[in-house]
């Protein structure tokens, strides 16, 4: 389960930038997570609430805003919405393999006091 690695690393930097910007409480955590991540929200959720405990994330509200997943096409040079069905720019219909969103995990954004 390697969201228990990815919540411990968030709570890691949230911790870090908490220390430099002298925030004693963070009240919302707000991650970005692609959709092609195969992350389990439900897992990170509750693994966020249990290890939180103790640092100055605890009792935070994680939030989830998921990211769609994109690719270039080389051959128009747009980027476009990505199936992973369908990898077909809608424009010309050739195939692309230049994913360029849809893997991440990004802490977006901490807001505390």
């Amino acid at each position: 389960m390697h969201e228990i690695s990815i919540i411990s690393y968030v709570i890691d930097m949230v911790e870090e930038q908490c220390i430099k910007n002298n925030i004693t409480k963070v009240a919302k955590v707000i991650l970005q997570i692609g959709e092609f991540s195969c992350i389990d929200n439900s897992s990170i959720d509750f693994i966020f609430k249990e290890m939180s405990s103790g640092s100055c994330c605890e009792g935070a509200k994680l939030i989830i805003e998921k990211l769609l997943s994109k690719a270039y096409c080389y051959n128009c040079h747009k980027e476009f919405p990505l199936k992973i069905t369908n990898k077909k720019c809608p424009i010309c219909n050739h195939v692309s393999s230049e994913i360029t969103s849809g893997y991440e995990i990004l802490l977006y954004r901490i807001e505390g006091e």
